[in-house]
């Protein structure tokens, strides 16, 4: 039967180990060579219903383990008060565990890779649990990243002695069971996670997140003995730059899209002129003027009429939206006059055909702006459309070789330039008799 004593310290009565050390305390244990060990009493057994006396040794009033023993599996040496949590998301309701205390590097390497793993395999499925998860997983990590540097370069709390034979002096005074002060570490990186999620909040939260980091730092490399979370500090540096990347970014889209907007009225014109030629309803003429209103008139005249001429066998093409009519708009400008036309069936005309036909329609731009081109010879454009899409344009100077593109769909933005600068005006009407004679008198 095994020998039994009780500790001196802690007043734990347990059976005498071969190191000679208390389980509870790891004190050494005052035991004499050759002294007498106080045993439990043999139990007496009887026939009777009495029950036998019980063997366990008397209650033991529990005290916490210091910070030199593991709080988790008791083993005594150099720990790191570390806090681990768990997630599991269930829909609307979520499983949450947490591991906190002075834990071994085993204890921590363990804590860390079942708890991270369930919680990243099973935190996300819940409307909470989706955004906390992340915020979890980067916690464990910035726990884990600490501990494994305080282990490596000897910050852990290293408990009591040891002498040279591997048996704990009693002499040894406690350890401070107090874990270290987190609040600035912890602070930074909740601030660069807030920050990086919300894209950067103008940039004010991910630079408080930086330097709280730094000050973090500071403190944990001059008193390493009070402040902890190097490595949350770390954490909400790297957030808080991520943020502050995010908000640099967003300034610098925000002030393209703030340049842009001398390009934006262009294409609306150009985009409401093209809407304008869409379908055939009661006119088969459109300017932005009178004088480009008469301009479109002539221009979808002789279009029609040249059309039957040079491409025979081709007045019936079936369905149109324009309903056989060239539908044109005129936009005239002081430095230009551009013609978009909506041509029947413009899909029949095929290769060297539809050049044949943008070359018509280029002739047929120079003779109805003729009259505006009088004195100064202006930039002139002419786009061939069908029901959807542009699928010829010309563009040059108007007694120029003009520069052509023929495709399925062409690109609008060299008619879109045609729309930019003041309208022209129109021209002043002659004065009436009555007033040339009057001016004569």
């Amino acid at each position: 039967m095994a020998d039994w004593v009780v500790c001196a310290s802690c007043r734990l009565r347990h059976s005498l180990r071969p190191d000679s050390l208390c389980p509870r305390c790891h004190g050494v244990m005052p035991v004499e060579p050759g002294s007498p060990v106080p045993t439990p009493p043999a139990p007496s057994f009887s026939r009777g219903p009495a029950a036998a006396p019980s063997m366990d040794p008397p209650a033991a009033p529990s005290l916490p383990a210091g910070p030199d023993v593991c709080q988790l599996c008791g083993t005594a040496g150099p720990t790191h008060y570390v806090e681990f949590r768990q997630n599991v998301g269930l829909v609307l309701l979520r499983l949450h565990r947490a591991v906190k205390g002075h834990l071994c590097s085993r204890c921590v390497r363990e804590q860390f890779g079942s708890m991270t793993t369930v919680t990243l395999f099973g935190g996300w499925w819940g409307l909470i649990s989706f955004f906390l998860t992340p915020v979890i997983l980067v916690a464990n990590v910035v726990q884990y990243l600490g501990a494994k540097e305080a282990f490596r370069s000897g910050r852990a709390v290293g408990g009591a002695p040891f002498t040279s034979r591997g048996v704990v002096s009693s002499t040894a005074e406690p350890a401070a069971a107090g874990p270290p002060r987190k609040g600035l570490a912890v602070a930074s990186l909740v601030l660069g996670l807030l920050g990086t999620v919300c894209f950067g909040l103008f940039g004010v939260v991910p630079l408080v997140a930086v330097v709280l980091g730094f000050v973090a730092l500071n403190r944990v490399a001059r008193q390493p003995d009070l402040y902890g979370g190097r490595g949350l500090a770390l954490g909400g540096i790297a957030t808080g730059g991520l943020g502050l990347a995010l908000t640099a970014v967003f300034w610098a889209v925000a002030f393209l899209a703030g340049s842009a907007p001398q390009a934006a009225p262009t294409r609306s014109a150009f985009e409401a002129a093209s809407r304008r030629i869409d379908a055939y309803s009661d006119s088969e003429a459109f300017g932005n003027t009178e004088e480009a209103r008469a301009m479109a008139q002539r221009f979808s005249r002789l279009m029609k009429s040249l059309d039957r001429i040079a491409f025979t066998g081709r007045n019936d093409r079936g369905p149109s939206l324009s309903q056989g009519h060239f539908l044109t708009y005129v936009e005239l400008r002081e430095e230009s006059v551009c013609f978009l036309v909506h041509v029947p069936q413009l899909r029949a005309y095929d290769g060297e055909v539809r050049r044949s036909l943008l070359e018509l329609a280029w002739m047929t731009a120079k003779e109805a702006s003729r009259d505006a081109r009088k004195g100064r010879d202006l930039r002139l454009g002419v786009g061939l459309r069908g029901a959807v899409a542009y699928g010829a344009v010309a563009t040059g100077m108007g007694e120029g070789t003009p520069k052509q593109e023929l495709a399925t769909i062409v690109s609008t933005t060299p008619l879109e330039a045609l729309f930019a600068g003041p309208a022209r005006k129109a021209p002043s009407s002659p004065p009436a008799p009555s007033t040339l004679a009057e001016a004569k008198n």
